[in-house]
Order: C-alpha cells, then sequence, then structure tokens
C-alpha cells in the first residue's frame, strides 16, 4: 500500500450545487506546444461532475443503477483566451463547480465552471444535457418522479438548454480524417468517451491544417485560442469500430470550423454519432 490524498468534494443537495478541488494540472494535460489540450479539459470536466454524482450529488448512488444511468447528450463549452495562455510547468489550484438548472421528465441540465481559486477567475464554462437512459435498450428513460418533484423545488428558475438537431450538410470539399477506436478511447460504460470525440477532431483540424486545408488556422492550430465548442451526441461507438471525421469552415463565418463523425458500417449505412463546432479566436496566443 502507499499513502494517498483524496480529492475535495462538496455536495448542497438543497441548492442542487456540487463543487470538486483540483491541486494543480496535470503535466499530460498539455501538448506537443505547451498548452493545454481541449480534450483533456473535457475529462477534467467530466471529473468534476462524475465525482459528486457518485459522492451523493443529486441521488447518483440511486439512479444510476446497472439497467439505468446518466448520459450526456450536449455541450456547450466557453473558454476564457487566458485560459490558453497558461504552459506546462506553470499551473495553478482550481475547482469545478456544477449547478443544477433545469430538470425534466427524463433529462437535466446542468452549468459546470472551471475556476482559479488563486484570483478566482472563472477560466471555462460548460452547460450539457443529461438523458436518463435504459442500457439495456439504449433508450431514454423518464427520471423517478419523487427525484423531479424534489430538485424542480430547488430551482429559482429553470433554464433549458437548447440543443440543435439539425444535421450540418457536409459539402463535397470537406476534409476526412479516418480514425479506429482504441481501448483507451473508451470509459467505464463501455463505449467511447466523449472527450474522445472531442481528440477525434482536434487530430483532425491539425491534420487538415498540415495539408494545407484550413488557412484560417495557419501555421498551427495551436497558434489560435478556443472561443467556443459546442457538441451533440446521436449514437455510440465501441473499440474497434472505425470511424471518419468531416471537417470544413463555415462559409458564412470563417473563425468557425464544423465536424461531423460518422461510424463507418461498411455496409452503405454508415452512421452519424458526432457533431460538433469550434469557434477559434482571432489572435495568436504562443
Amino acid at each position: 500500500m502507499t499513502e494517498v490524498e483524496t480529492l475535495t468534494v462538496e455536495i448542497n443537495n438543497d441548492q442542487g450545487l456540487a463543487c470538486v478541488h483540483f491541486k494543480e494540472l496535470a503535466y499530460d494535460d498539455f501538448g506537443s506546444s505547451e498548452t493545454l489540450r481541449p480534450h483533456k479539459l473535457s475529462r477534467l470536466f467530466e471529473a468534476g461532475r462524475v465525482m459528486p454524482l457518485k459522492k451523493g450529488f443529486l441521488e447518483g448512488p440511486t439512479v444510476i443503477t446497472k439497467d439505468y444511468g446518466l448520459f450526456v447528450l450536449g455541450l456547450h463549452y466557453t473558454f476564457h483566451p487566458a485560459l490558453w495562455s497558461v504552459r506546462r510547468g506553470h499551473t495553478f489550484p482550481f475547482k469545478i463547480e456544477t449547478q443544477l438548472q433545469d430538470i425534466g421528465q427524463s433529462s437535466a441540465t446542468l452549468q459546470s465552471r472551471l475556476v482559479n481559486t488563486l484570483d478566482n477567475s472563472s477560466l471555462s464554462t460548460l452547460d450539457f444535457k443529461y438523458v436518463y437512459v435504459n442500457r439495456h435498450s439504449g433508450q431514454s428513460s423518464p427520471l423517478p418522479g419523487w427525484l423531479v418533484q424534489k430538485y424542480r423545488s430547488v430551482l429559482k428558475e429553470r433554464r433549458q438548454l437548447q440543443l440543435s438537431k439539425d444535421m450540418p450538410v457536409v459539402p463535397a470539399w470537406a476534409y476526412m480524417y479516418d480514425v479506429r477506436v482504441s481501448e483507451s478511447d473508451t470509459d467505464h460504460n463501455g463505449h467511447t468517451n466523449q472527450a474522445s470525440y472531442i481528440r477525434f477532431c482536434s487530430d483532425a483540424t491539425h491534420a487538415a491544417v498540415k495539408e494545407g486545408r484550413l488557412p484560417r488556422l495557419q501555421p498551427s492550430a495551436w497558434h489560435f485560442p478556443l472561443l467556443k465548442l459546442q457538441a451533440m451526441h446521436s449514437g455510440e461507438t465501441w473499440m474497434g469500430d472505425k470511424l471518419q471525421v468531416s471537417l470544413w469552415q463555415q462559409e458564412d463565418c470563417r473563425d468557425t470550423i464544423r465536424y461531423i463523425i460518422r461510424r463507418m458500417q461498411g455496409d452503405g449505412e454508415d452512421k452519424v454519432v458526432f457533431h460538433a463546432s469550434i469557434v477559434f479566436g482571432q489572435q495568436s496566443h504562443l
């Protein structure tokens, strides 16, 4: 055995609020440019919401079972440009606060904030929607009635996250990037982790820039801060699945790159499992 410390998790179900305190960013959270990797930030936000659920936030141990679980349907990130100026070796203690925003019959909307506890500055915000899913059928299921009633009573106002289900049309000139899902891309549910999809998009972006396909992000996508990232899940994938990322610059907004990820089934029935958009800033952060 070796000595360990546990992270501090604070839960206030009377206010629909939870908070996880972290001592610092890890070495591996940074990429080759010495700046933070977007998919690693996604994993930090995941830790900030999953750990409280396991410890009783929103009655997590009761409503999450071998038959039912909470799965992320859609996410909206916003990033402060200062976040991308942080370099490997220059870290800070931080906390991730998660607040319930709304609860419906089969879904819940929450907001998480990543806060630098040295100066109390908010560096990133994530609005996301959980859907309650039957693990056997893969279909959404009603949340327990007592849960909905209890947590609606703690909301001062209901703030729903509006998710667009409109699937963008991939232009003929889109860049294509193939991915094979590996074991390290999966999570405790056995399917591809939501952060892995963000990494697939990031890897595809860097490959497209290297081939000269995205002049807006030359000479390197690392030179431009992410301002917003919106994503929507529409299916599951598993270890061994072959995926294809399609990406292109939005014609009416050169700062926005659009993404669609398909599971390539080889029978002419390729399925869209994920689509997203990333808004890049104008100023180089290197």
